[in-house]
């Protein structure tokens, strides 16, 4: 009971509370900034979250709307969804039985951009899963800082805020507003997102790795990237969650010529398996053990939709 309530007022103040401010991402791929702002007004939110480093990239959601953008292509994808999956936000809502995969332990008090936090640490009791080191503003509620722990302990992804304020005035609800009508003359690309159930697209996923459930299956079609990869192709998209961590996996026909890299891929606490059954190519990826990845990839099986 301890751990939902911490968990829900992480939570509920990633939805409801408007703030603004520039947090750093360290993992043993490097260091990425970010700055954020979230404005809510009742029901309407607007937010931005922009990278600091490298090609320029923003992404601007209002309510469900949501888009990327790249200036530098002059280019905007557009899509619905319900929210960023970015930090400060934690996890799904939904009932999740945390308590039967996580021990939660509190470790006390600390300061996070000059802000009082309480600190908690949600400890895995399998391999399927990642310990979490949760840096909690005693005032909002809002997550300030997130570790994520691996079996030995080590940290292999941390980000934090290096500074932040609350309550934004009108003036950046309008400096983002017109970031918007910026980009209405961008190229505007719709990212399709169909949903569907994955015996339809000729897939069964037994769904069975203990702790996760499925949150729903799309069908999504992939632009070509070049090399071998000349025209779009459907992917069937389904996600898991385990309330903490979001589990993808991506399954479509093997192309030869296209799909020629088998393996596993480490960034951060990211991990990505990819891998050959009979004739599909399936891709599992989130911020999970190796050990989930493969009980994913297990779990995929051809049927004729």
């Amino acid at each position: 009971r301890e751990m939902r309530s911490w968990v829900s007022r992480i939570q509920s103040a990633a939805r409801s509370q408007s703030y603004s401010g520039t947090y750093v991402v360290m993992s043993q791929a490097g260091m990425m900034t970010s700055r954020i702002t979230q404005i809510c007004h009742g029901r309407d939110t607007l937010e931005q979250l922009e990278l600091m480093d490298g090609a320029r990239r923003t992404q601007i959601r209002h309510n469900d709307e949501v888009r990327t953008l790249l200036p530098d292509r002059k280019l905007a994808y557009v899509e619905r969804r319900d929210a960023l999956p970015s930090f400060p936000k934690l996890g799904q809502d939904g009932g999740f039985k945390l308590e039967q995969f996580y021990d939660l332990k509190r470790l006390g008090e600390d300061r996070v951009a000059g802000l009082r936090t309480s600190v908690v640490l949600m400890q895995p009791r399998d391999a399927l899963r990642f310990g979490y080191k949760l840096w909690v503003d005693d005032k909002t509620g809002l997550l300030l800082k997130s570790q994520v722990i691996g079996p030995n302990g080590d940290v292999l992804e941390q980000v934090a805020f290096s500074e932040i304020s609350f309550n934004p005035g009108p003036a950046q609800w309008d400096r983002i507003k017109a970031d918007i009508r910026k980009a209405d003359g961008y190229r505007q690309e719709q990212v399709t997102a169909v949903r569907t159930e994955a015996k339809a697209e000729g897939w069964h996923l037994r769904g069975d790795v203990p702790g996760y459930r499925e949150l729903g299956c799309y069908k999504r079609i992939m632009q070509p990237e070049g090399a071998g990869d000349t025209r779009p192709r459907q992917v069937l998209q389904c996600v898991y969650s385990d309330g903490m961590a979001n589990v993808s996996v991506f399954a479509e026909p093997y192309v030869p010529e296209l799909h020629r890299k088998e393996g596993m891929m480490v960034m951060g606490a990211a991990h990505s398996l990819t891998l050959r059954k009979a004739d599909g190519w399936i891709t599992v990826l989130g911020e999970v053990p190796p050990a989930a990845l493969k009980a994913f990839a297990a779990s995929v099986e051809r049927v004729q939709p």
